[in-house]
């Protein structure tokens, strides 16, 4: 069985975020904790090693980029990049999750010594 990827859903509508999260676990690889409020998403990210953050709010990306600069982030709405329209089909949802929890293949890069 794969590891499941942790998602932080961080968005106001909790019937939303419900659906998304539902849709999410159910089709792929996903555990998603929730959050609505910025400060309960800044609890979340910190609690939890989060392999994506999908945001509502995009006043938290640069917090959560300061905190882990590998974790990816899609924003839900607006105009920053890369983003998810508001009222987008839960298959481009998936894909787009699916896209940024991917892992890089190909062989492991040995360090060598100077």
């Amino acid at each position: 069985m794969r590891p499941r990827k942790v998602v932080l859903l961080a968005k106001r509508n909790e019937a939303q975020a419900s659906m998304l999260k539902f849709m999410l676990e159910t089709r792929g690889p996903f555990r998603v904790i929730t959050a609505s409020t910025e400060e309960k998403a800044l609890k979340v990210f910190d609690a939890w090693r989060v392999d994506l953050a999908l945001l509502e709010f995009s006043a938290i990306a640069e917090a959560i980029r300061q905190r882990d600069v590998d974790t990816h982030i899609v924003f839900l709405g607006g105009t920053e990049h890369p983003f998810l329209s508001h009222n987008a089909a839960p298959a481009e949802v998936l894909s787009m999750v699916q896209l940024h929890t991917a892992r890089k293949r190909g062989p492991k890069k040995l360090e060598t010594a100077a």
